[in-house]
């Protein structure tokens, strides 16, 4: 036997840093798609590029929203000019209160068009599932009396201002990804000082197992290697599943609890044990985790619950209300 002060430590560690590394990957995932400058650097520009996050190179934009969709958000007319100099005309679907478009809107015509402004898009097909119901149909009569803007216009694809980058969505997972990272390095911090206070509490009661802890072993009253948990004089050591140490002359009513945890609410596709103490000094049940070995963990500790029983009688054991 050794000491495992680390016990559960490196796994709440790496469940902080995978949480934490996550979050700032898919934090510089979102930037790279939702950043103007960063999307110009990529090239990801509408009609010139494949990539559904892009900007749009605008020199001209209708004033007024040329129709209203059944998701509430407008469409709007503006005019695009590629790198090649190349100009034509797409739709825009944006919310009304989209600072950035009323910005625009509110640049004179003349300015816009001797100095075009980038704006953040994402790229949507007429084919998705989600895209604009009859959008097609909808701006070809609409236009049908400009002829010159209609031959110019985009009908198989369009430009949002919706769910860009990564979506909505990544300001919710981004916070959640960093409380369960800072609630891995807690949670380490905090198994590291219970973990080196239970060796502290052992190594005070009996001294002769410092520097020598196979004697715990060696030496245990009883012991179940499978569960993880033996008895040395006065103290029941638990070193499997959770490092934990109580003083079973102390111990005022123990008990195994098992959860199932069922699939469908019928199949146990798992099951989890602890051991719960009540103690003198504790007015509140204390309950660690333990090893489970299957549907009999509870028939194999009846042996450590009898042995308890003989040398520990004071202890009343199984739940009581």
């Amino acid at each position: 036997m050794k000491e495992t002060r680390l016990k559960g430590v490196i796994a709440a560690l790496i469940v902080g840093v995978v949480c934490l590394g996550l979050s700032l990957f898919l934090g510089v995932l979102h930037w790279q798609s939702t950043d103007k400058n960063q999307l110009i650097k990529s090239e990801a520009i509408y009609k010139t590029s494949s990539s559904q996050d892009a900007v749009v190179l605008i020199d001209y934009i209708y004033p007024e929203a040329i129709g209203t969709l059944d998701n509430g958000n407008n469409l709007y007319l503006i005019g695009y000019v590629q790198p090649d100099g190349y100009l034509g005309y797409v739709g825009l679907e944006a919310k009304e209160s989209d600072k950035e478009l009323q910005a625009l809107i509110k640049t004179s015509k003349e300015a816009l068009a001797e100095n075009p402004q980038y704006l953040v898009v994402k790229v949507k097909s007429t084919l998705d599932k989600e895209s604009i119901v009859n959008y097609e149909n909808y701006l070809r009569e609409t236009l049908s009396s400009n002829a010159e803007l209609s031959q110019s216009m985009d009908y198989s694809t369009y430009v949002t201002r919706l769910n860009l980058g990564l979506g909505q969505a990544i300001y919710f997972i981004i916070p959640i990804m960093l409380v369960l990272g800072g609630a891995g390095f807690l949670t380490a911090w905090k198994l590291k000082k219970s973990n080196a206070a239970v060796y502290e509490e052992l190594y005070h009661a009996y001294p002769n197992l410092q520097g020598n802890i196979q004697a715990l072993h060696d030496s245990a009253d009883y012991i179940d290697e499978s569960i993880g948990l033996l008895v040395y004089k006065n103290h029941i050591f638990g070193y499997k599943q959770r490092l934990f140490l109580f003083d079973l002359r102390e111990v005022t009513n123990l008990y195994h609890h098992v959860i199932n945890h069922k699939k469908y609410g019928l199949i146990t596709i798992h099951r989890s044990s602890s051991l719960v103490f009540k103690t003198q000094d504790s007015h509140k049940a204390q309950e660690v985790a333990i090893k489970n070995v299957g549907k009999n963990t509870d028939l194999q500790l009846q042996p450590l619950f009898d042995y308890i029983q003989n040398h520990f009688p004071h202890i009343v054991l199984g739940y009581k209300q």
